[in-house]
């Protein structure tokens, strides 16, 4: 019973995960937790998101945001490392509650409306900054995605930029954090075969939530990624308890 309550837990986090670009890691994470109680929940869950990424991005290619794309690559590769060694050097609790203060912004965010458009905020130095943080927050916690969707939300692009966007920049962030993690510590045998395990639960998610992101309307797709920010930074704090 405990094995079919994650599969179904697994199936739908690639659901929101493929729908939208981000959320994975707070429907799954906690399960996967609770469930391995070990570091290597972190690392099922890195993988499986690169599965998703993987899977999805050469087929969104013509829709992710060709203008500010490079510099978020950039950005990320660049803050990956950081991630990792802030992650050796700052408290854990101290990292998780700067994190939920930042994704808490970036929901808030959402609900700005822009009346001028703001050249710093278009800058490039300012999308690698976003970047930077998505990477440190890749390499980290393992969630690269909330900082750059509630920007993107801000700024105005469209939901199929944004997914576009943020699943490719997961192939980087999730492929740049599992190669970085490998060489750094030892990942066991095990954390893959538990992978390649809940692989075929993902595969159903993802195909479901690629339909899914078809029907749904502009409004409610930010509505969606708005919880999806709050209830990770819930989940962040709900760790501090």
């Amino acid at each position: 019973m405990e094995m079919i309550i994650i599969q179904l837990t697994v199936l739908s986090a690639a659901v929101l995960q493929a729908a939208l670009g981000v959320g994975f890691g707070v429907l799954a994470g906690p399960i996967l937790l609770l469930h391995f109680k070990s570091v290597d929940a972190v690392f099922i869950s890195i993988l499986l998101n690169l599965l998703i990424a993987v899977m999805l991005a050469p087929r969104l290619q013509a829709q992710r945001a060709a203008g500010i794309f490079p510099s978020l690559a950039v950005g990320t590769l660049v803050g990956l490392p950081f991630g990792v060694w802030f992650l050796n050097i700052i408290e854990f609790n101290t990292l998780q509650f700067i994190a939920g203060i930042s994704v808490l912004l970036a929901a808030a965010s959402i609900f700005g409306k822009i009346t001028s458009r703001n050249k710093k905020l278009d800058s490039t130095g300012f999308t690698l900054f976003i970047g930077w943080v998505a990477g440190l927050m890749g390499g980290a916690l393992g969630m690269p995605g909330p900082i750059p969707a509630g920007w993107m939300a801000f700024r105005g692009y469209v939901k199929d930029t944004i997914r576009a966007t943020l699943i490719t920049l997961c192939v980087i962030s999730y492929g740049g954090a599992i190669l970085l993690h490998g060489f750094l510590s030892d990942i066991a045998s095990s954390v893959f075969l538990q992978a390649l395990s809940l692989a075929p639960a993902t595969i159903v998610g993802l195909y479901m939530g690629n339909k899914l992101t078809q029907i749904l309307s502009e409004k409610f797709f930010r509505i969606l990624i708005t919880v999806i920010l709050v209830c990770s930074a819930g989940s962040l704090f709900w760790d501090l308890l």
